[in-house]
């Protein structure tokens, strides 16, 4: 930016600037002129002749830059914006535009914070915005062509040649993996698509791909041939048209929205894409989500019930060395309720409990974002979203317990072998018992330990696994579907000798031995013509039935033996031999002396932690802090 040109303050709450474009007739063809313009998001609502347009974009390589005229000021902008000016321009018309790396003073944190947390009403008050995806070429060109023509859904002939040109030449477009973008796309009135000096609706696109997916589809079924998978580029645009359509609906029923979109589920699905700053995977949605429901921010999904045993990372990380006292500890106790009640409760937290603040780091912003999810959900569920990495490797300052965000593959729900429920020796409140310590990544929870790790396996790498069928009968039943759901002697010879070859893999001195069992063992005790329900034919990839609760690490073994390609819990991760005999599924990071834990919750299935002897500087007085604070809440 040119040191003389300099921005006249923002007054009102709502302030916002417009950027008028001049036209191409009023300067020269190559320059481009515009002047800026204060007023506020309310003067826009009322205004019924002013309108503006909001522009989507990628800001794109910072070090190409493009000269346009401010107030007469020159200043320097990105290429790609610059193109997306010289393409939007009108050729006689003045147009109004609301523009983020112009309209917002990008150097005053401040500003910029209070401007961010309005993006979500700026694009929803815009009568349309443009989605620029980048200068044309003939392949996007013939996309974007066959999207405006109406009658080319009804031609069949060159559904695939056509899909792969739009999946290529439009679908492939940086634009789409921009964390900003789903906001933009799903508050906005009226979003089109510009590719060079071409513009089509949005909704074309993911209704002319849906029409030949169907059409593609039905000729499989005919065919009796698999039906064809989406790339991963139209499933993420799928994704962001049903956001879209859910945020839509939502603007006439907010209870809709509330309950499918909540904070944590666009972070979720929205993590590891493209973000310049990676404070914005979390601001980004912040003001989605404050404008459609409200100010309420909703951690507590319905679907999002903690009630499956897993196996988070908890690996303690403290990385302050002062003292805190007693009072910087923040208790966080929630009332009690039954489990069926907690999961139903909405949150009372709103928006501005999270603060848009670009003078934080990015570690307290994702540490913020996590205690605020542990308080609101009185759960740990937040946990299962840290990535698999090891420690040392993690975003400094970034507490064990928060997930980092800017990665896309976060851990799934992991079991621990031939554990069903917490002892009942163990005593449990029917909430989270934590504590907080104000001003450091430390989170005090009230547990019973379980054991320790004795020994682990190597890393298992599912590509290096095969197995052949030793026999003709074998590849018969592995072929061949179970009539009526029933398990037979078969079935469980073939489990085992596939178990069997995974000890092999694994080692013997790390994955225990299967029990012997026999076949009455899977038979309920008063129906003897019934079978027990099992995971036997879920793990044999002869059934996707089975209770998620009930699955053994075996089980997922032999699942992933079965179904080679099949994404698995166990890749990337190790097999532990804990001291008290039993095998758990830990992640790669995990290694001897390892602590396991019990976390205090109202669920049977309790989420479980590793913990490692802290080895930094001594932590007395916050550790008797914390302390005090959990033998205040213990039941």
């Amino acid at each position: 930016m040119s040191a003389q040109f300099s921005y006249k303050n923002l007054t009102a709450s709502d302030s916002i600037r417009l950027l008028l474009l001049q036209p191409r007739a009023a300067s020269k063809d190559v320059e481009i002129h515009c002047n800026l313009q204060h007023t506020t998001l309310s003067e826009c609502q009322n205004d019924l002749t002013s309108h503006y347009i909001a522009l989507s974009y990628v800001w794109g390589n910072e070090e190409e830059r493009g000269a346009i005229f401010v107030e007469g000021v020159e200043r320097h902008v990105t290429a790609n914006l610059f193109r997306a000016l010289c393409s939007i321009r009108h050729e006689s018309k003045e147009l109004s535009l609301w523009v983020d790396a112009i309209c917002i003073n990008q150097l005053n944190p401040k500003e910029r914070s209070q401007q961010v947390r309005l993006m979500g009403s700026i694009y929803a008050a815009a009568t349309n915005t443009v989605i620029y995806l980048g200068e044309s070429d003939p392949y996007s060109d013939r996309a974007m062509e066959a999207l405006r023509d109406v009658s080319s859904l009804y031609t069949l002939t060159y559904d695939e040649t056509i899909k792969n040109c739009i999946v290529s030449s439009i679908l492939s477009r940086t634009w789409f993996t921009r964390v900003w973008v789903l906001q933009e796309l799903a508050l906005s009135q009226n979003p089109i698509i510009q590719c060079g000096q071409s513009r089509v609706n949005w909704g074309r696109l993911p209704s002319f791909l849906s029409h030949i997916n169907e059409y593609m589809n039905q000729r499989a079924n005919v065919a009796s041939t698999p039906q064809p998978q989406l790339p991963e580029s139209e499933q993420l645009m799928v994704d962001m048209q049903e956001a879209r359509e859910k945020i839509q609906i939502g603007k006439i029923s907010r209870k809709l929205v509330q309950k499918h979109q909540t904070l944590l589920d666009l972070v979720r699905s929205r993590s590891g894409l493209g973000a310049k700053d990676p404070r914005d995977i979390i601001f980004a949605h912040i003001g989605m989500v404050d404008h459609v429901s409200g100010d309420q921010l909703d951690f507590k999904a319905p679907s999002r019930a903690a009630t499956r045993l897993g196996l988070g990372e908890g690996l303690k990380n403290q990385d302050s060395t002062s003292n805190p006292s007693q009072s910087d500890v923040v208790s966080t106790d929630q009332s009690s309720a039954s489990v069926g009640a907690v999961s139903q409760v909405d949150s009372n937290w709103t928006g501005q409990d999270i603060t848009i603040d670009y003078e934080k780091t990015v570690a307290e912003v994702y540490n913020e974002f996590a205690q605020r999810a542990i308080e609101n959900s009185g759960d740990l569920s937040i946990t299962h979203h840290i990535e698999t990495t090891y420690p040392q490797m993690r975003l400094p300052g970034l507490a064990s317990w928060a997930p980092d965000w800017t990665l896309r593959e976060q851990q799934s729900m992991i079991p621990i072998s031939g554990l069903g429920e917490v002892p009942d020796s163990i005593l449990y409140p029917y909430h989270l018992v934590h504590t907080f310590v104000q001003g450091k990544p430390i989170l005090g929870l009230l547990g019973n330990p379980l054991s320790r790790i004795q020994s682990t396996s190597q890393l298992i790498d599912l590509h290096n696994w095969k197995y052949t069928p030793d026999s003709g009968l074998q590849r018969r039943l592995l072929n061949t579907a179970a009539k009526n759901g029933l398990v037979t002697e078969q079935h469980i010879m073939m489990y085992r000798a596939i178990y069997g070859r995974v000890r092999q893999i694994i080692g013997h001195e790390v994955l225990l031995p299967l029990l012997e069992r026999k076949l009455h063992d899977y038979y309920y005790a008063l129906k003897e013509d019934s079978v027990k329900p099992n995971n036997i034919l879920w793990a044999l990839g002869l059934s996707d039935d089975g209770s998620i609760a009930t699955r053994s690490i075996a089980d997922y073994l032999v699942r992933s033996i079965r179904k080679p390609g099949e994404r698995s819990i166990v890749e990337g991760r190790r097999i532990a031999l804990l001291e008290n005999g039993l095998n758990a599924l830990v992640p790669a990071c995990a290694e001897f002396g390892d602590h396991l834990f019990f976390t205090n919750t109202q669920y049977r299935h309790p989420p479980l932690l590793i913990l490692r002897d802290y080895q930094g500087p001594d932590e007395i007085a916050t550790e008797s802090s914390l302390r005090h604070s959990l033998d205040r809440q213990r039941p």
